[in-house]
């Protein structure tokens, strides 16, 4: 069987796989709890120290591609869709970037839980995963993703570790389809791609648990509008 058509710009692929997106609604977001301001710690985790412009190994691919499939398929619950939107929302750092080390070591000690609950990956899978690869961060890069996207359907998971090449794709159930570079996507993607951003402000933050603000997030509330709100 063919696999669906994909395309891709800066990283990004058109998937179509979730539908098209909801219009915006005039009802009262459904609020949650004010942003996390403290969450359950993950697991202990360190990445190889590898410069970024270095040669990418086999394994290193293979251990990259490991944590996007357990991120997509542990995405397909709507808690941890949540829990990935305030951190995007309340990452306080440009383009909503969260460090990925940092990130799932401290705040996202649930979407770990959810990665080897549903993605297949044990705390001691994860860390073996990411001590292969290099210095990741973790987001969505198209403008017009976050701020359509409000966590209320599963989300492809992306990783590209060199921007030259295509990046591999996982779909919420798995499915691994290689994208292209030659067009802007049209559905949201998440991205894991080689840290280029100064983290020094939320790699602190994210170790203990907390983020960088407080505020309230609705649960159909698009990223964006919720950030600049938390912004203000």
């Amino acid at each position: 069987m063919p696999l669906p058509t994909i395309t891709l710009r800066h990283g990004v692929v058109i998937l179509a796989i979730c539908g098209a997106l909801a219009a915006c609604s005039d009802t009262i977001p459904e609020p949650l709890a004010p942003s996390i301001a403290t969450s359950p710690v993950g697991p202990a985790l360190s990445v190889a120290r590898v410069e970024t412009d270095s040669p990418i190994s086999a394994a290193e691919r293979a251990a990259a591609e490991q944590l996007a499939r357990s991120l997509a398929l542990a995405l397909n619950t709507a808690d941890a869709r949540q829990e990935v939107k305030t951190a995007l929302v309340t990452s306080a750092v440009r383009e909503r970037k969260l460090h990925f080390a940092t990130y799932l070591q401290g705040r996202g000690g649930r979407l770990v839980a959810a990665m080897a609950r549903n993605g297949g990956l044990s705390a001691g899978g994860l860390q073996a995963a990411v001590a292969a690869v290099r210095d990741l961060e973790f987001y969505m890069p198209v403008g017009a993703h976050r701020l359509a996207w409000t966590g209320d359907t599963p989300i492809a998971v992306g990783v590209q570790l060199d921007e030259s090449e295509a990046p591999i794709m996982y779909t919420p159930r798995g499915e691994r389809l290689v994208g292209r570079l030659d067009m802007p996507p049209a559905d949201p993607v998440l991205m894991i791609v080689p840290s280029e951003t100064n983290f020094a402000s939320q790699d602190d933050l994210n170790l203990h648990g907390r983020a960088a603000r407080i505020c309230v997030i609705g649960t159909t509330d698009a990223v964006e509008a919720a950030a600049r709100r938390c912004d203000a």
